[in-house]
This record gives structure tokens, C-alpha cells and sequence, in this order.
């Protein structure tokens, strides 16, 4: 739950620097899913260059480094395109929460009820700001709940 106020939560999804940067990322995801399987197809046809070039253990040795880097890559292209769907979702939250929010009124004097109408304003347009913000979290905490873990390789 954010601790942003509606006027807040207005700036930042109408002022702020937007999405440019998700989208550069998310078709770089793009472009490399795309290329991980024809990298592991090089590697299985390497494969096959080996298995008819090369006999005994040299060849099975081959084979055997081989197998996991073409089922790595993958992989690999299977996560990346997990990736890039579920970061594709997270930018469109973003322009969705974006068409939602609407600019705040002046907010009322507290102690003044003899503008009720300003009061009902303020809050139909903070209400508006809340609700926008709470779909854009539990959107984007649904997809990033379901991105692939990032393995490092490390021990």
C-alpha cells in the first residue's frame, strides 16, 4: 500500500518520467528471447558436427559439454520471454493507472462546511487518485510475483 497522497500519486503517473526506460529493457528482453533458440539450435547442429567428426571418448566428452549448454540456452529463452511478457504487463499498468488519476482540486479548509461541494470535489478526486494506485500495485505485485528467479550462478 503506498504512502503517497492523491496529489501525489497525480504527479507521478502524469509527470513523471514514464515508462521509456521499461520499454527500451522490455524489447531488449524482446530481442534476446528471440535469439536463444537459434543459438541453441547452432549448438545442437554443433552437436551433430561433433558426433560425425569425432569417435570415442573425445566425442562423448563433447557431447556431454554440449547437451546442457544447448538445454541452458533454452532455458534461458523460455525465462527471458516469461520476462518480457510480465514486464510488458507492469508498463501497461502503468499507462492504464495513468489514464485513471485526475488532477486534485484545492483542498478545502478543514473546519469549513459551508463548502460542501468543494469537499465532495477534493474527495471524488482523491478517491479516484487512491483507487488508480491500489489497481497499479496489486497489478504490478501479481506480475512480478510470477518473474522467473534470477539465478546468478553463484553457489
Amino acid at each position: 500500500m503506498t504512502d503517497l497522497t492523491p496529489e501525489e500519486i497525480y504527479e507521478n503517473f502524469k509527470n513523471a518520467e514514464g515508462t521509456t526506460s521499461q520499454q527500451e529493457g522490455h524489447a531488449n528482453i524482446a530481442s534476446l528471447a528471440a535469439r536463444l533458440p537459434r543459438h541453441a539450435h547452432d549448438v545442437v547442429r554443433m552437436m551433430d558436427d561433433v558426433e560425425r567428426a569425432w569417435t570415442g571418448a573425445e566425442s562423448r566428452q563433447a557431447m556431454a559439454s554440449l547437451g546442457p549448454v544447448a538445454a541452458g540456452l533454452l532455458d534461458t529463452a523460455d525465462a527471458a520471454s516469461t520476462a518480457q511478457a510480465l514486464i510488458g504487463g507492469c508498463i501497461e499498468a502503468v499507462h492504464t493507472a495513468a489514464s485513471k488519476v485526475v488532477p486534485m482540486p484545492p483542498k478545502p479548509p478543514l473546519n469549513d462546511p459551508s463548502d460542501s461541494l468543494a469537499n465532495v470535489e477534493y474527495n471524488k478526486a482523491a478517491q479516484t487518485n487512491l483507487d488508480a494506485m491500489r489497481e497499479y500495485e496489486a497489478t504490478v505485485d501479481r506480475f512480478l510475483s510470477r518473474l522467473p528467479p534470477v539465478d546468478t550462478g553463484a553457489p
